[in-house]
């Protein structure tokens, strides 16, 4: 008897020591298959690094000017300071996550943190497309409904919350359709895992129709966006053709240079006084600057809302590929991987090109944040 459980004793610690060389090596394999992925999205995370940093500078730089610098609150800048926030969270979250993914390509095995961050995503990306929009309407009432009633700060405020509340609510799903899911190596045999969608009890039909419900989501902002601001632009249009059509007719040249540089157009009205000799001259005020930088504002917002669309058409195209195809990452090839996780990420770029914007057409915005960096020189 004692021969025979020896013999079992050996043939079990033999068993064991196999096993445990199998996993070593299944490890070894993963471990160099990860590499694999690592090595080619290097460039891809230097970028995602470099989104981070100039994100979070950017969109802090607006939100310190927009919040600390401007007094009027009520006004066409309300939303930005506020859109500069999901922006800065959507440069954190977003960027973290991909240099997370691209690092575990294979071996992300923390399945609430896989969870967490797509949720945060979706949401900071909804809540921005959501602002947008209600930055769009109301320019529109701005420019092309100037007589109606205009945008309350009481009703700038209620949308600012329902636009976060449809993001919340329209995201949460995504909780189901997310998670860490086991991929395997078609040549080493070798079992990982990514973050990316998952297959619950749920056939496969629940998420292509939930997929297909952002999507159409999306596509309705982003066709809302485009009409709203081609019927603005034109308006814009119309109105600065009006205006020269107007000075040309109505002011000679010498008056047209002076009226340009001053803040009040000076216009000579011949009123005869009782003696008859004396010439009356009064001052009319000029609102010709105020409606062209009320048109630059509604420029800069149509090219932050272009901005926006370029970069989201990519991921939300992707979005669909990988809802229909399942397996939709696998059949890339590794070498392009790289390429097709650029474009994947590629929405992060409008989060930090909006301060750019901002400075570039934002008058008041540029002379503000002058005045703020003298005041740190000096002190």
């Amino acid at each position: 008897m004692s021969v025979h459980r020896d013999q079992y004793h050996l043939v079990t610690s033999t068993q064991n020591m196999e096993n445990s060389t199998k996993v070593l090596e299944d490890d070894a394999l993963l471990d160099q298959w990860n590499s694999e992925f690592v090595d080619v999205l290097w460039s891809d995370t230097l970028l995602l690094v470099m989104y981070i940093l100039i994100g979070v500078v950017g969109n802090s730089l607006v939100v310190i000017v927009y919040t600390l610098r401007f007094r009027d609150k009520s006004e066409d800048r309300f939303f930005i300071p506020y859109l500069a926030v999901i922006d800065l969270i959507a440069c954190l979250v977003c960027s973290s996550f991909g240099i997370i993914v691209n690092k575990y390509a294979v071996t992300f095995t923390n399945d609430p943190a896989c969870k967490a961050f797509c949720l945060l995503s979706l949401i900071v990306t909804g809540c921005s497309a959501l602002i947008l929009l209600v930055i769009a309407v109301h320019r529109y009432q701005k420019i092309c409904r100037p007589f109606s009633a205009q945008m309350s700060l009481r009703r700038k405020k209620l949308n600012l919350i329902g636009c976060i509340s449809v993001s919340l609510l329209v995201s949460l799903p995504s909780l189901a359709f997310y998670g860490t899911s086991p991929v395997i190596h078609p040549e080493y045999n070798i079992t990982g895992t990514r973050c990316a969608n998952i297959r619950g009890p749920w056939t496969k039909g629940v998420a292509i129709a939930y997929k297909a419900v952002i999507l159409l989501m999306c596509l309705g902002v982003l066709i809302s966006l485009i009409v709203i601001y081609c019927l603005i632009g034109k308006a814009v249009f119309k109105r600065i053709t009006l205006n020269k059509n107007r000075h040309i007719h109505t002011s000679d040249p010498t008056a047209m240079s002076s009226a340009t540089s001053s803040d009040t157009v000076t216009t000579i009205v011949e009123s005869v006084s009782e003696d008859g000799r004396k010439l009356a001259r009064k001052s009319i005020p000029n609102t010709n600057r105020k409606n062209i930088s009320g048109y630059r504002l509604s420029v800069m917002f149509m090219i932050i809302t272009a901005v926006f669309v370029l970069c989201y058409i990519p991921k939300i195209a992707m979005m669909m590929f990988e809802s229909k195809i399942e397996r939709f990452w696998l059949t890339l090839d590794i070498s392009s991987y790289g390429a097709y996780r650029f474009l994947y990420t590629m929405y992060i770029i409008n989060s930090i090109v909006n301060p750019v914007i901002y400075g570039f057409f934002d008058r008041k915005f540029r002379q503000e944040l002058l005045s703020l960096c003298c005041c740190f020189k000096v002190s």
